[in-house]
């Protein structure tokens, strides 16, 4: 009784680890789904960045050109001698105030922190998209692989456990062969005993009749003589 009750643990243990490995694979499943998330969320997040790169080389476009026309109508006779380097490195003339108090310069520079406040929104948000299911994967397998541990460490005791039950079942298995070749030779015994006191009761027997017909009275036995002959 007790081995088949440790079969079947055995067998329903093994049921569980079969049912862990499926959940297993569709866990796999759902990670995968979830990378697949991860790698849409860093393609729009590339595409976030080059829409933003996109919207700043236009805004950045459209200030050049309208700083160089803010500073051609604002320059001065004095500074038609100014050279090209002179106006590429200073920023008083190549980003002149009034241009950022135009209407124009100042709806660029919105866009352009609109742009960077939303680039900066989506990067941040990918990343902590992608440490959250980084850190739930790696959960998830640290706990799978707990489980998996322990159902091992108990498949090892029910194994041992089972083994230490066949070992004893064979040990009494051969004490009870033992037993049964004793009842054999008990009954052989037995029978052999039974068949000498038949022949012991037989033997008694004869003696007592032979003691009976020696007790006897001479006349008695001469009458049987004579009863006999008649």
């Amino acid at each position: 009784m007790e081995i088949t009750k440790m079969r079947k643990d055995l067998e329903q243990k093994d049921k569980i680890l079969s049912a862990m490995l499926r959940k297993s694979k569709l866990d796999t499943a759902e990670k995968q789904l979830l990378l697949k998330e991860v790698k849409v969320s860093k393609a729009k997040k590339k595409q976030a960045e080059m829409e933003t790169e996109r919207w700043k080389a236009v805004s950045e476009t459209r200030h050049e050109r309208h700083s160089l026309k803010g500073m051609f109508r604002n320059e001065a006779p004095t500074s038609a001698k100014l050279d090209v380097s002179e106006l590429k490195t200073d920023p008083e003339v190549f980003y002149p105030l009034t241009d950022f108090q135009s209407p124009q310069g100042t709806e660029d520079f919105v866009v352009t922190a609109d742009v960077k406040r939303l680039e900066c929104w989506v990067r941040e948000e990918a990343e902590n998209y992608a440490n959250v299911i980084e850190k739930r994967h790696h959960l998830e397998l640290d706990a799978f692989a707990e489980q998996m541990r322990l159902k091992d460490e108990k498949l090892e005791e029910f194994r041992w456990q089972l083994l230490n039950m066949e070992l004893e079942s064979e040990r009494l298995q051969s004490h009870v062969e033992v037993l049964n070749q004793d009842v054999s030779q008990l009954r052989q015994d037995y029978m052999k005993l039974e068949a000498l006191l038949l022949e012991r009761e037989e033997e008694l027997d004869s003696l007592k009749d032979q003691f009976a017909s020696q007790l006897k009275p001479p006349s008695c036995q001469k009458g049987d003589i004579k009863f006999i002959s008649a």
